[in-house]
């Protein structure tokens, strides 16, 4: 099998760009990756799995459906297109808005706080990470890579930098439960999205303490307590969640639309050397799609999809996914790697998102945010390479 070729390498680089070799804790390491194969094993192979999470995929659709009536009594025939064509603005919006108001109601009726602090304890127990490592990698495949460290404020003063490197890379590895519907409406298979998002999770601890692993004698308490939400009441907490939407959904927009045209002008200014960006990122990183475990024909594709998701963003990286599937005749091989290998907030973007949110919260400490970002970013991008590779295993 050559994407446990992959593996290998994957964790081999991480060895070779360690901070700290003889400082890795290969318990972690290791329970991470029989964790990882469990997860692929019981979501993509146990038909108890199956059932489970295609029970979870019909909710995520149903949910999408739900933010649908939002969308059409906002946007009328634009949300729905009489002939089918996929506004992205108008389908994207109601989507995002409709999840974060939701998440928003279930932390106010203390729904969130007891779910995430028991997972959390369980991860502190298999891994043998710290209560807030755990804590911030579980909620960032919920809530986002800056929201899910806001309970964990209080504690940003005793965590190391190891320890603040693990939430950056988890949160880089993993996506909100947002727009893990979002992409699922542009149809990109919801039980692979949730595999690869909950895999991302020991993943992102596994590339992470490879990469700069914790040494004796950290903090290492259990599960730091959740701040109190300031909602009134569950109508002020649905308002405020919809605003957070919002800011969201426009952001999302934003991006799309500069990034999108930010490589159309790059590829205009290539079109005198006959190539485009895509040709480029396709070249580059072709190995890296090869040892996940892609044919030949496919793995220049993924390869230039993981490029646009590391140079551009997840976002434009599954639109053209999205695209492709309609297009092109993806083997099921392929569109497992991809949707896999896409998830996660590994860009360049996400480095200035979490060195603003997290200088705005430790100032005295931005130097050191800013040595880790990149670093952080690689490790998200190759937490997310770890999963295609070990889901590939049960295709």
């Amino acid at each position: 099998m050559i994407s446990l070729l992959g593996v290998f390498a994957i964790l081999l680089v991480c060895w070779l760009i360690s901070k700290d070799r003889k400082s890795i804790n290969w318990y972690t390491v290791s329970s991470g990756l029989v964790l990882q194969i469990a997860l692929a094993f019981f979501i993509l192979k146990s038909s108890l799995g199956q059932t489970i999470f295609q029970k979870i995929s019909d909710c995520i659709i149903a949910l999408i459906h739900l933010s649908g009536k939002g969308g059409e009594f906002a946007f009328g025939s634009l949300y729905n297109s009489p002939n089918n064509e996929f506004i992205f603005a108008f389908k994207v919006t109601p989507a995002i808005i409709f999840i974060s108001a939701l998440v928003s109601v279930l932390y106010f009726m203390g729904i969130m706080h007891p779910f995430l602090k028991a997972t959390s304890w369980l991860l502190h127990k298999l891994m043998g990470v710290s209560g807030a490592e755990a804590l911030a990698n579980i909620a960032s495949a919920f809530v986002g890579q800056v929201e899910s460290a806001l309970p964990l404020r209080p504690y940003f003063s005793r965590l190391s930098q190891a320890q603040f490197f693990s939430i950056m890379v988890g949160g880089m590895s993993t996506m909100s439960a947002a727009l893990l519907a979002t992409y699922a409406s542009l149809g990109i298979p919801s039980q692979y999205l949730l595999a690869a998002n909950l895999m991302g999770i020991p993943g992102g601890l596994i590339i992470a303490k490879l990469i700069w692993p914790s040494v004796q004698g950290e903090n290492s308490e259990l599960l730091p307590e959740p701040e109190k939400t300031e909602a009134a009441n569950l109508m002020d907490a649905a308002v405020h969640g919809a605003q957070e939407g919002l800011k969201i959904s426009l952001g999302v927009i934003s991006m799309v639309i500069a990034f999108v045209s930010l490589v159309g002008l790059v590829d205009m200014l290539l079109a005198s050397f006959k190539i485009t960006l895509s040709d480029i990122f396709g070249c580059l990183l072709f190995p890296v799609a090869f040892l996940m475990g892609a044919q030949t024909e496919d793995a220049h594709l993924i390869a230039s999809l993981l490029g646009q998701k590391i140079a551009l963003n997840e976002f434009v990286a599954y639109l053209d996914l999205s695209n492709k599937m309609q297009l092109c005749n993806l083997s099921p091989n392929s569109l497992l790697i991809a949707s896999f290998s896409l998830c996660g907030f590994a860009n360049f973007g996400s480095v200035a998102i979490q060195l603003g949110a997290f200088s705005q919260m430790l100032p005295e400490r931005r130097s050191e945010f800013a040595q880790m970002g990149i670093l952080a970013m690689i490790g998200g991008a190759l937490s997310s390479c770890l999963s295609a590779c070990l889901a590939h295993l049960f295709l």
